[in-house]
């Protein structure tokens, strides 16, 4: 930045309000207050992931929001639940000399066994994606539309991560494998990692319980270890 004469030159915010000036005796004035220096951690900034862990329906904070990512945490025993917003007006507090227009990114990460669904409330209005199966994370663009008016617009949304283990064979006798992760959903693939006994046909899925795992059985001899995929 280049140096002003003496009592010339200012930095002013949007507002107008000054921030840096030269006064009489060529001193240079910095003028911040405490929420003008806040605002340089806002949204467009480094992104600051929140972790949202209740059981069931949460609320999404403002800050939340404003730090771009929202981390969804929680056992849900795979029920479905729903998430809402902060009010417009909340997020007028939160952030630092809001403008109509100004817009960000949000995420919002679904780590769960469950589908959330993501909604808004008080002058704030979410569309193009509601809904955020497990494993799923979804991207959107907040916008200050009007004073206390936000739309959060959903643009993309991942494919669900797949999850992984191993399972050792007991012969004709059913295995039970716990893992909470399977859904009433789950399609489980199983395929054959080491040779033990005797191997035979493909292992099959005897149960499947929701949120607890899962029963699988081989022929008779066979002690191998087989890997497993669940997707959904």
């Amino acid at each position: 930045m280049g140096l002003y004469p003496a009592g010339q030159g200012q930095i002013a915010a949007a507002n107008g309000q000054e921030l840096v000036s030269v006064d009489n005796g060529g001193a240079i004035k910095v003028s911040l207050t405490s929420q003008q220096i806040a605002n340089l951690a806002g949204p467009g900034k480094s992104p600051v992931i929140s972790v949202l862990s209740t059981v069931g329906a949460g609320t999404i904070s403002a800050a939340s929001l404003i730090g771009q990512v929202t981390s969804r945490t929680g056992s849900q025993s795979n029920t479905g639940f729903t998430d809402t917003t902060a009010s417009g007006a909340a997020l007028d507090t939160a952030l630092v000399n809001p403008q109509i227009g100004q817009s960000w990114e949000w995420s919002y990460q679904n780590t769960t066994n469950a589908t959330a669904t993501v909604g808004g409330t008080g002058g704030v209005t979410v569309s193009g994606i509601t809904s955020v199966p497990a494993g799923c994370t979804a991207t959107y663009v907040v916008t200050r539309a009007a004073a206390a008016t936000y739309t959060v617009v959903g643009y993309q949304l991942t494919d669900p991560t797949t999850a992984n283990g191993t399972i050792i064979c007991n012969g004709a006798t059913p295995v039970t494998v716990a893992d909470t992760r399977v859904t009433a959903n789950s399609a489980i693939i199983v395929t054959l990692k080491t040779v033990g006994g005797t191997v035979g046909a493909t292992m099959t899925i005897k149960t499947i319980t929701p949120g607890t795992g899962f029963t699988i059985v081989g022929i008779a001899s066979d002690t191998s270890t087989y890997n497993y995929t669940i997707i959904g």
